[in-house]
Parts: C-alpha cells; structure tokens; sequence
C-alpha cells in the first residue's frame, strides 16, 4: 500500500513538469485576423503570425505566469482597397501598406482540471506593449507608380485574454494550440486581432 501510494505521488510530480518544473520554452506558429477597427477589418487580410513564450509555473498549482514576443502580420487586400475607392479599372494595383504588430505580453495562465491530466485546457490573459507598424503604399497603372502613404510605427499598450489546450507528451515536451484576443488602445479606434496559433513546448 505505502508503495502504490508512493508511486502514485511520483506519478502526480512527474506528470505536472508543465506546472512545477520550470521553466519552459514555448514555440508557435498560426494565423492572425484582423478584427478592429472597421476599415482594418475591411481591407486587411489575414496574416501570418509567429511567436515565442517562456512560461514559469508556480509549484503544485495550474497557475503558469507567461512572458510572451509574437509577430502578427496582415497584408493589404488590393482589391477591397480599389473597390471601396470606386477604382474598377484593370491594370490597377496597390503594392505594400501592409499592418503589423510586435507585441511583448506579461500573462497568467491557469490550467482547468486536474494536474495529472495529459490533456489540458486552460484560459489565459494579461497586459503588454505592442509596436504597431505600417508599411509604405502605392498605386501602379500603366507603369506609372505613385506613393500615396508612407510607412509608420506607433507604440502602444493593450490587453489579452484567451483559451487552448496543452498536450503533455514524454520527455518533457508538450503541444500546445490557443486563440488569443488582442485589444491594442488608440486614440481613436482601439485595434484588435485574434492569433490561432499551434506549437510545442520543451523544458
């Protein structure tokens, strides 16, 4: 009985590594969707999104505190633009003006059941900067080219709150998938994206 006991006490330490052994580096990748204000919701497409967290449990809980850097890009969408201009000519195109967000995030994560689990759900959320930048834009007709924005970058704070699962594998390694929604604060209209993004983590 004391060994069965004791077997399953090694049992229950060995399988919450995600929580109480720390900590852990954390690789992902996904999709990033532009969801605010209108007009960037309009005529920005989807785009890539990259990211790395480093994750520090705190010892026999589900709380994880998460440092997070994430590159989240969304390309021009040439055609939305020049009908929303009424420009229908062909030969028309819009090259550059692309969106994107580097974002540094301080969050707190908190594991949903029990810690021997191997599958995990989890909500997470936080605070952190992000430098949202805009490319250079210009129109092309006839090989004639015109710039009619200039790039620019901006710095400022915003929240996050989300929800994903951990898939805890041997080793010390770990798959991960999460949706996260982004609200960046402005003076005028906030900005705001959600990543689907998958990845591993390794200790």
């Amino acid at each position: 009985m004391k060994k069965s006991l004791l077997f399953l006490v090694l049992i229950f330490f060995v399988t919450t590594q995600g929580f109480a052994i720390g900590p852990q580096f954390r690789l992902s990748a996904g999709i990033s969707n532009p969801m605010g204000p209108d007009l960037v919701k309009d005529v920005y497409k989807s785009g890539v999104y990259l990211g790395g967290d480093l994750e520090l449990g705190l010892p026999m809980t589900n709380i994880g505190i998460v440092g997070s850097v994430h590159y989240s890009r969304f390309p021009l969408d040439n055609d939305k633009l020049l009908e929303m201009a009424g420009v229908a000519m062909s030969g028309v195109d819009v090259e550059g003006g692309s969106t994107s967000s580097l974002a540094l995030t301080a969050n707190l994560k908190l594991g949903i059941g029990p810690p021997i689990i191997p599958v995990k759900p989890f909500i997470t959320g936080g605070f952190g900067y992000y430098r949202l930048s805009i490319g250079d834009a210009s129109v092309s007709y006839q090989g004639n080219r015109e710039q009619f924005l200039q790039g620019d970058s901006t710095d400022k704070m915003g929240i996050n709150i989300g929800a994903g699962v951990d898939i805890n594998l041997l080793l010390g390694f770990s798959l991960f998938a999460d949706a996260r929604y982004h609200l960046v604060f402005q003076e005028d209209d906030n900005f705001s994206y959600i990543p689907i993004r998958v990845g591993i983590s390794f200790l």
